[in-house]
């Protein structure tokens, strides 16, 4: 039998995942955020997407579990706004609160479980991801929370992005 080395599962939705491929896998590579959006065409609450994330965090534990911040396009557009940018300083503007809301939950998770990776869609120069960070730095410190922040990666979809491979380097995933 095969064993690969490295076997990261992509996961949407709420559904959990079958225990065997939880003993199977290394973790969730990429848990999409956007289809909790999709299931109701609503935003989801703080409260249920720390229900939902957690519930992953905690079937995965210890093996990371990475979830990838909310990702609309001109294919997933959900106030059907016409054409964006896709670009993560967008969602500054256009999904202010939700983001915010976002980044919220995905503190509160983190204070109990360390598996908690964050990846950041959509980037197109260190910048953006520096600013998504001081983001997450403010809200932690108005929720008092003291635990460091969890890991933050990016995802390299846009060719200014891949332009400015080196300005990558330093994160953390």
């Amino acid at each position: 039998t095969h064993h690969p080395k490295r076997l990261y599962l992509n996961v949407s939705g709420e559904t959990l995942i079958d225990p065997r491929y939880v003993e199977a896998s290394d973790g969730i590579g990429l848990y999409r955020s956007e289809f909790l959006y999709f299931q109701k065409n609503a935003f989801p609450s703080v409260d249920k997407q720390v229900e939902v994330y957690g519930l992953f965090l905690k079937q995965f534990y210890p093996k990371p579990v990475i979830i990838r911040t909310y990702d609309f396009g001109d294919d997933k557009n959900p106030l059907n706004l016409g054409p964006l940018q896709r670009v993560v300083s967008d969602y500054f503007i256009t999904y202010e609160k939700p983001f915010i809301e976002q980044l919220s939950a995905l503190l509160v998770l983190n204070e109990t479980y360390d598996n908690l990776k964050v990846m950041i869609p959509m980037v197109k120069r260190r910048g953006d991801v520096d600013a998504v960070i001081q983001l997450m730095k403010n809200l932690q410190h108005k929720f008092g929370f003291s635990k460091t922040l969890p890991p933050v990666g990016v995802m390299i979809e846009t060719e200014e992005a891949f332009m400015h491979l080196d300005g990558f380097a330093t994160g953390d995933f």
